[in-house]
């Protein structure tokens, strides 16, 4: 007989990917996962899963069925928590992440305000690459992703608001030899590596595609630095050159230690964040949005 707790397990099955993994996860055998599966096969009528040996896929029928049932879950899941925590005012747990990590500063002020006006959430919030950040979301381990647009939008399983643009600037010490330069060009740039927060966004492969027009390598002359922080605090120490958004570049605090290039390198990055389209928004993601559209990424950090 088909039941929500079979419902439960059968979805279950395909995040883990196995049926040992899944009954590890919900502390069940693995023989009622497997009676679960062949109850709602047959209740059905369909295949759900191909098996092999290295665990389950699911039938491309059994894709449909699994994505609804996916969201049923989840939905049923968020009315609970939603009608629980309105009133029992208890805590909700919030998973964000921003990808490239190096744009978490573009979010203070809007995850500041969030945290003021919505004590109830708890917030786990990641740093990530680009590609990390989209799969993690596709397999439900976070409730909203912030990123470029252009990447967002390639997944038909993504929600995609857009938020503003990111305008990226190159940026080095106080005292840098660059700075004495009459004119500051590519050439000037090439001569010097940069820290990029991730490769897979578009000012990191244009300043690549450059570097290769004069047969440079670019793994010889780009680090990856997804961690902002560190990246102001090595090109503090030395001659490489960073990248930062125009408004936090240009803010005093900023400025004290470090200087924006004068060269337009960069075309203005759309920035966005995505959520998954079969999942109910929850009372916390509803909140970060609302936060975001207040104070939305580029504005003073």
């Amino acid at each position: 007989m088909f039941t929500s707790t079979k419902l439960r397990q059968i979805v279950a099955i395909d995040r883990a990917g196995s049926l040992s993994a899944a009954s590890q996860v919900l502390n069940i055998s693995q023989s009622t996962l497997t009676k679960a599966v062949a109850d709602v096969e047959q209740d059905l009528g369909l295949a759900i899963f191909h098996r092999t040996a290295r665990g389950v896929s699911a039938t491309p029928e059994g894709r449909e069925f699994l994505n609804r049932a996916e969201k049923i879950v989840a939905d049923f899941d968020m009315l609970v928590e939603d009608t629980r925590s309105q009133k029992e005012q208890i805590e909700q747990f919030l998973r964000v992440g921003i990808s490239p990590a190096s744009q978490e500063g573009l979010y203070n002020r809007a995850i500041a305000h969030l945290l003021k006006t919505s004590p109830n959430i708890c917030l786990n919030m990641l740093g990530l690459p680009v590609e990390r950040g989209v799969r993690m979301l596709k397999r439900g381990d976070l409730d909203l992703l912030f990123a470029p647009t252009e990447e967002l939008t390639l997944e038909p399983d993504f929600i995609v608001e857009e938020l503003g643009q990111f305008h990226p600037r190159l940026f080095c010490r106080r005292g840098h030899p660059i700075l004495s330069e009459p004119q500051i060009s590519l050439d000037l740039i090439g001569r010097y590596r940069v820290i990029s927060p991730d490769y897979h966004v578009g000012y990191a492969q244009r300043f690549a595609k450059f570097l290769l027009q004069d047969d440079v390598d670019p793994r010889r002359r780009l680090h990856i630095i997804e961690n902002f922080v560190l990246t102001q605090t090595a090109v503090a120490d030395s001659d490489l050159i960073g990248i930062v958004s125009s408004t936090y570049g240009g803010s005093r605090r900023f400025q004290e230690n470090f200087a924006l290039l004068d060269l337009d390198v960069f075309p203005p990055l759309n920035m966005g964040v995505a959520q998954l389209s079969r999942w109910l928004p929850s009372r916390a993601v509803r909140a970060c949005l609302a936060a975001v559209r207040k104070f939305p990424p580029d504005a003073e950090t």
